[in-house]
């Protein structure tokens, strides 16, 4: 098997019950800043992008148990603002 660095998820689509997961690697640039470049693609059925999640969950919980990470206050249904409504709506 090969292995593949990255430093990120850049993007994932779902087409036709099929996840891309496009994963990239930061690559300076001669300005100093750094660009994302693509480095891999994976696909796999949608179902195995689910079962992917919980696995991954699973690591999350490991990580904030071990400390190694701090456990992140859930963000669902909030704006960026914090608010729990979109500020296009008053």
């Amino acid at each position: 098997m090969t292995p593949y660095f990255c430093d990120g998820l850049k993007d994932v689509t779902i087409i036709n019950g099929a996840a891309r997961l496009e994963f990239h690697r930061l690559l300076p640039r001669a300005n100093g800043e750094l660009e994302a470049a693509s480095e891999v693609l994976v696909a796999l059925p949608t179902q195995g992008l689910i079962q992917m999640l919980g696995v991954l969950d699973e690591v999350r919980a490991r990580l904030i148990k071990d400390g190694v990470i701090e456990e992140q206050p859930s963000t669902a249904g909030q704006t960026q603002n914090g608010s729990q409504t979109s500020p296009n709506f008053a």
